[in-house]
């Protein structure tokens, strides 16, 4: 009476204890890290990609499988991957869940070493509700469950390569093999490791570039099989892939960028030998989402094209609206350009009644003790030069009313930048923006030379993180000292 239910029990641990326990899928083909985690972030972007899959159409329990996969940076030189799958052939199921931490060492432009570390928890389960017992008595063992399950803990890892258009990576998923019993029941049901090879280089000429592709996949004790295949793109928008499997198998899979942000990409196998060929094929469609833009990302890496390489096309009012700040940007630009003329005459008008330079060339006021730092950002000058943005002038204007004020009050101007350039170069620059905020002050009535004194600082003293834009925008500041307490 029991016959039956151990015939399906030992099926059970054959396919899911020995046989491919990681269902097979073509998302690869988009999204490289749904096969080699370690890519995950490699491109900058935060992305998205959803497969579902059914096999051997027209065949009554075939396997479906449906795959999540979202990736992307996580810092500087670190990326992030999520992922989840759920497969089911008959009354059989297995699903997981994994995350990913992987970290890029680069050495130039497209150049980097990949590695990634990959917790899973694994699940697989045999549906009991639609198996029946032969005979007049009910196998108390179908009665008693509707359901037998394994749950399992587990660690994957990857290591990849990436050098131009060339991509090469390996992948071990559940490298441990934990080993467990099936509610007591025959033998001990193992997560076998899994290895996979995948290899491509992405060829360009023009509008189109040639990628060629192998993905090698193996288990313990199984022999290897293989999937070949060259896709081929047109301006990375439009795409087809003709590939072969060992297992006699045909793919052809084609796909569309649309817009920035979507991706769509469909596969279509069909078998010319074995149980494959008796089916109506198998079909895949994998949805990809552009969640985070990088600013410029490495185009090898991801299907979706870098950001600049858009912008003229998202719609016409951005188009317009870059237009209008561009009119803003020359407006205000000849505005600076008439107020420096006319601050000039004002300052050679003064070094001819003074009879000697502007501003001392020393730098520190003589017997002076200062009291009083007052740092700030809201001083900004053009790039690489010393020309002060007319914002800037109400800021200035506060402290240039106390120097009018009191004519004791001494005032030391610091200008300081970040690291971005030789020191050299930012001590020139930061030299020459402290001199042009004295000039500034110079140039209103009442203000004598010998409360105005300047120095460029360069890049030292930095009060943020130089690696980041943030950190480098807080490095580029001044700071206004004074002898006397005044705000």
């Amino acid at each position: 009476m029991k016959r039956i239910f151990f015939i399906i029990l030992l099926n059970f641990m054959f396919f899911g204890g020995f046989s491919q326990q990681i269902p097979l899928n073509n998302q690869y083909l988009v999204n490289s890290s749904s096969l080699i985690p370690a890519f995950s972030g490699y491109h900058g972007n935060i992305e998205s990609f959803l497969t579902y899959r059914q096999s051997w159409l027209g065949i009554d329990g075939a396997p479906k499988t449906a795959l999540l996969n979202v990736n992307g940076i996580l810092a500087p030189s670190m990326g992030f991957g999520f992922t989840a799958l759920t497969d089911k052939t008959g009354n059989y199921g297995q699903s997981f869940i994994s995350a990913t931490y992987s970290y890029h060492l680069s050495f130039g432009d497209n150049i980097a070493l990949n590695a990634a570390i990959s917790p899973l928890f694994y699940r697989n389960q045999l549906n009991l509700s639609s198996i029946q017992s032969y005979g007049t008595q009910l196998d108390p063992m179908l009665s008693n469950t509707d359901a037998l399950s394994i749950n399992a803990f587990d660690v994957g890892v990857s290591l990849g390569f990436c050098l131009n258009g060339l991509k090469i990576g390996v992948s071990v998923p559940q490298t441990i093999g934990m080993s467990f019993k099936f509610n007591e029941i025959g033998d001990n049901f193992k997560l076998r490791r899994h290895y996979f090879l995948y290899s491509s280089y992405e060829i360009i000429t023009g509008d189109f570039s040639f990628q060629p592709s192998v993905v090698v996949r193996s288990t313990e004790k199984f022999t290897l099989n293989y999937a070949a295949g060259v896709k081929v793109k047109y301006k990375d928008r439009v795409w087809t892939n003709l590939g072969y499997g060992s297992d006699n198998s045909i793919l052809l899979s084609v796909g569309v960028l649309s817009g920035s942000s979507l991706a769509l990409n469909y596969s279509y196998e069909f078998g010319i030998a074995g149980l494959s060929s008796a089916s109506l094929g198998t079909h895949e469609i994998t949805l990809g989402f552009l969640i985070k833009p990088a600013q410029n990302h490495n185009s090898y890496a991801t299907v979706f094209l870098p950001i600049e390489s858009i912008v003229g096309e998202v719609d016409e009012n951005l188009t317009n609206k870059v237009a209008m700040l561009d009119q803003q940007l020359k407006s205000e630009r000849q505005e600076r350009i008439a107020g420096d003329e006319k601050m000039q005459e004002k300052i050679d008008s003064l070094a001819n009644l003074i009879g000697t330079g502007v501003v001392a060339d020393n730098n520190n006021a003589p017997a002076t003790q200062w009291v009083q730092r007052i740092s700030t950002q809201s001083i900004n000058f053009g790039l690489m030069n010393d020309v002060i943005f007319s914002s800037s002038f109400g800021e200035l204007d506060k402290y240039s009313q106390k120097l009018r004020q009191d004519t004791e009050l001494k005032i030391k101007i610091l200008v300081y930048t970040d690291n971005q350039f030789s020191e050299s170069v930012n001590k020139q620059l930061s030299h020459s923006r402290a001199k042009s905020v004295a000039d500034y002050f110079l140039s209103k009535p009442g203000i004598t030379p010998n409360q105005v004194f300047y120095e460029g600082m360069g890049s030292i003293d930095p009060v943020a993180d130089n690696t980041t834009p943030e950190g480098r925008e807080k490095n580029n500041r001044v700071e206004f000292l004074f002898n006397k307490k005044v705000f």
